[in-house]
């Protein structure tokens, strides 16, 4: 059975980003568990919206049928009060989640960035090299559950691999494979994680749609051999080839 080279080295840097939210709670602790396991160093990260008056992009004028109407000139004195208030807040929730970590005996960093949240995870992650995100799924409660803007674009375009927390245990891992570098990079992640919780894997296919034309039993015979592949590269795992 092959096994896949590097695994100490995957976690060794997590990126942990915040926003106060109870679902951010449950990630901060979840990036301690998995940090603490895996002796990680974390690096905390906070974005808010620069609120400054140049960049509300309000117009300072409005057409009007018999000209133009000149609106008066705001200042930016309210935006500056409300870009201070959001700078305070994000320093609270940084200093916070540092303490616990610390707590924990983990090395941490520190980072409060002005830009948009996502742009500013990305942004980070990649000029950092993070092996993994962990962040929470949705700054808003709710009983359906849900992806947040921020979560799932965050997911989608990020070049490290996404943690999404939504519960501290972590007793099952389904992981999808189609054989793709993004695929296997998950899967390596894991991988990792499942050894060191001592955790069962579900590895699961599902065919393309643009295979369809293509016929049912051929689609199925690469699916399995995808996952045969997987599953040969999960040494020492629980796993269920699906």
């Amino acid at each position: 059975m092959g096994n896949i080279i590097g695994e100490s080295e995957l976690l060794d840097k997590i990126l942990f980003a915040t926003d106060g939210s109870d679902s951010s709670l449950v990630a901060e602790k979840l990036a301690a568990f998995v940090a603490k396991k895996f002796k990680s160093k974390v690096t905390v990260l906070h974005a808010t919206f620069s609120t400054s008056f140049e960049t509300i992009g309000l117009p300072l004028t409005r057409p009007v049928k018999e000209g133009r109407i000149y609106l008066s000139p705001r200042t930016p004195e309210p935006f500056e009060e409300i870009s201070e208030s959001l700078r305070q807040r994000g320093t609270v929730l940084v200093a916070n989640a540092v303490a616990l970590f610390k707590e924990q005996g983990i090395e941490v960093d520190q980072k409060i960035e002005s830009d948009e949240a996502t742009e500013a995870i990305l942004k980070e992650a990649e000029s950092g090299s993070y092996g993994l995100i962990i962040m929470g799924a949705s700054g808003k409660m709710t009983r359906k559950p849900h992806l947040g803007y921020i979560t799932k674009k965050a997911a989608l375009n990020a070049k490290s691999s996404v943690l999404i927390a939504r519960q501290l245990e972590i007793s099952k891992i389904l992981v999808p494979v189609d054989g793709s570098e993004d695929s296997l990079k998950a899967f390596e992640h894991a991988v990792a994680l499942a050894k060191e919780m001592d955790t069962k894997i579900t590895l699961i296919n599902v065919m393309d749609s643009n295979f369809f034309r293509v016929k049912p039993e051929f689609n199925k015979e690469i699916g399995k051999k995808i996952l045969s592949q997987a599953a040969d590269k999960a040494e020492g795992v629980k796993h269920i080839k699906d």
